[in-house]
């Protein structure tokens, strides 16, 4: 953009040089046409049902016992990914 305009971000995009990621959106790249992917964090496997990720690799923020870079499955030796566990899943 020229000084003394404002850019025109694309839709997942923010910033005066429409350069960050909107909350909960990761991996800004010109050649998507949204700027940038949402998250989708998986809540029942995020601490405090976070759903924001990290920027550039969008990995979401996991209870101790589960992995996946959306918080989506038990890590191995682990089962059943609840919200309500604590941990995120039980033991095996």
């Amino acid at each position: 953009c020229f000084p003394q305009t404002h850019c025109r971000c694309k839709d997942n995009v923010i910033g005066e040089d429409c350069d960050s990621c909107k909350a909960f959106h990761f991996n800004l790249q010109i050649n998507n046409p949204l700027g940038c992917q949402a998250c989708d964090c998986n809540t029942n496997g995020t601490l405090g049902t976070i759903k924001t990720c990290h920027e550039s690799s969008g990995q979401c923020l996991c209870k101790s016992h589960v992995t996946g870079r959306q918080c989506e499955r038990c890590k191995e030796g682990y089962y059943s990914l609840k919200g309500q566990n604590v941990f995120g899943c039980k033991r095996e």
